[in-house]
């Protein structure tokens, strides 16, 4: 039995980790002359992503190096967070006031996050940042949530499931949603055998569940919502319905 247990977490290992080397041949398959800031943003992101993953290996397995492995962990939140609030802000129309809205939230969390860890952090002993990355998640919730209620409300597009977009705030959505407690509770349980245990599994099949959407996502097609006025719901008849009436 504890050779069949040995052998699955080696494969889950192994998926874990292809699940990163998928995302960038993938991207310059598909989106490789795409030149739109929202697709160069993920791009980044994608870099961004795979860098983080290599440097928390060699901080977590090199002993000199550990110290470093909650500040590692404690300035993800804010370079994740201003990945999001950049695509978010290019996914909108220039006229759109959300993108003021999300700079205002951008600005807002970075200082918050900044005032926090030099108030609360332990610069012998950095911690995870379990508050910073509840609020975190929480914000990005909200302006997932908010993408999709504009998609129902200013389109009649009944394929928008189809859309790089769409795909990309699922991604963001269902990471933070599956990862939420388990990052609120990081701090407090530090200490826990059981907890760090849990920790590695459900962390890693939130990353593996985020990369294999991520790599979904790339394939799909961008389209960018047109420049107009927002201020009230309109349907938008595009090319995906095509009403045929006769009379």
């Amino acid at each position: 039995m504890s050779k069949i247990i040995a052998a699955i977490l080696k494969a889950f290992l192994v998926i874990y980790f292809l699940s990163y080397l998928l995302l960038l041949p993938l991207f310059f398959i598909f989106k490789r002359k795409n030149k739109e800031a929202v697709v160069r943003v993920i791009f980044y992101y994608i870099l961004y992503i795979i860098l983080q993953e290599f440097l928390t290996f060699m901080v977590t397995f090199t002993p000199g190096l550990r110290s470093f492995i909650g500040i590692l962990y404690s300035s993800n939140s804010l370079v994740e967070f201003s990945f999001f609030c950049a695509f978010y802000y290019f996914l909108f129309p220039r006229e759109h006031k959300i993108r003021k809205i999300t700079v205002g939230a951008w600005i807002g969390f970075i200082l918050f996050s900044l005032g926090y860890f030099q108030i609360y952090g332990n610069k012998e002993n950095y911690k995870f940042g379990s508050f910073v990355a509840g609020i975190e998640a929480l914000l990005l919730m909200l302006l997932c949530g908010y993408y999709l209620y504009f998609q129902i409300t200013h389109t009649f597009n009944m394929f928008v499931y189809r859309t790089f977009n769409f795909w990309i705030i699922v991604t963001f959505f269902l990471f933070v949603s599956s990862t939420f407690f388990l990052y609120l509770m990081a701090d407090s349980m530090a200490n826990s055998k059981d907890f760090q245990k849990y920790y590695m599994y459900i962390n890693s099949g939130a990353n593996i569940l985020k990369n294999l959407l991520l790599a979904f996502a790339i394939t799909r097609k961008f389209v960018q919502a047109p420049e107009k006025d927002y201020s009230r719901p309109e349907l938008d008849l595009d090319d995906d319905l095509i009403l045929n009436h006769k009379t």
